[in-house]
């Protein structure tokens, strides 16, 4: 055990394997802090009242950290601090999103993270130096927590699904990333032009909106809950005797609608019993 009763988590070891960067629980609040891997002795970084932090990342120089930081308006931004000099700066716009669970490129000019600031959570890249962005998920139910290959040649994350979570790996090919002056955040879906789709819609005399392929629909729980995401053996005692068979359930990715049952047959007489909800 490094430490003992200090109340730490998301812990990140340092690429020179001598420091810890975790954050802190110091009511009301929390902190950064960096622990040494050799003594256990905690070292502040960055304690700001009326802000939390969370997910602390190690750059790849072990100079900078990027963390989750949330003030006091709800707002939370990706941020990065210089553990040399003490700065820390936000990377991401204050626009009213969430982002959140930054981590580096192998080059470190890149920060990866989750955002909802094109309507749904997806994953971003940040440049470091400048702050242009990118959109490199698009999934339509969401995509959470990025880490990058030693060799920056692909992105796993989780995304949800109708069935539920996975991980998902992707090559990060940079003509595939969305600019984010092409990414439209509405209060349903965002959907994004391709710089030939909004030409030749100026062209043709629409202006700046949407190509007519893009539309809207109607969300559908009923094809995500038809079939079991989930079922087990099951044994029910009723007016029938002992019945065997199985319990099911499912549910829709907003969780707004779901079911469970069971179905059994008695090895008696083989009278169902079966109940739905």
């Amino acid at each position: 055990a490094l430490t003992a009763t200090k109340r730490l988590y998301s812990p990140d070891l340092s690429p020179d394997e001598q420091s810890v960067v975790a954050v802190q629980t110091a009511l009301p609040g929390n902190r950064l802090v960096a622990v040494s891997t050799e003594s256990g002795k905690i070292e502040t970084l960055l304690h700001l009242e009326h802000a939390f932090v969370f997910n602390p990342r190690w750059s790849p120089d072990g100079r900078q950290v990027a963390f989750a930081i949330k003030d006091s308006t709800g707002a939370q931004h990706i941020a990065t601090l210089d553990t040399r000099s003490g700065r820390w700066q936000r990377l991401t716009k204050a626009d009213g999103s969430h982002d959140n669970s930054p981590c580096w490129s192998s080059s470190g000019s890149l920060i990866f993270y989750t955002s909802d600031r094109s309507g749904t959570f997806n994953i971003w890249a940040t440049k470091v130096k400048s702050g242009k962005s990118w959109m490199v998920t698009d999934e339509k139910n969401g995509a959470f927590s990025p880490d990058v290959s030693a060799n920056d040649s692909s992105l796993a994350y989780t995304v949800y699904t109708e069935m539920g979570f996975h991980i998902r790996s992707i090559d990060l090919d940079r003509q595939k990333w969305i600019a984010e002056t092409e990414v439209r955040r509405t209060a349903r879906h965002s959907v994004h032009v391709p710089a030939e789709d909004a030409g030749q819609t100026a062209a043709n005399g629409v202006g700046s909106t949407a190509p007519r392929q893009w539309h809207s629909g109607r969300y559908n729980a009923l094809g995500q809950i038809l079939r079991p995401q989930g079922w087990f053996p099951w044994a029910v005692e009723d007016e029938n005797g002992t019945a065997f068979g199985v319990f099911a359930l499912s549910a829709d990715a907003l969780h707004r609608h779901d079911w469970n049952g069971f179905v059994a047959f008695s090895p008696e007489n083989l009278n169902p019993s079966w109940d739905v909800t």
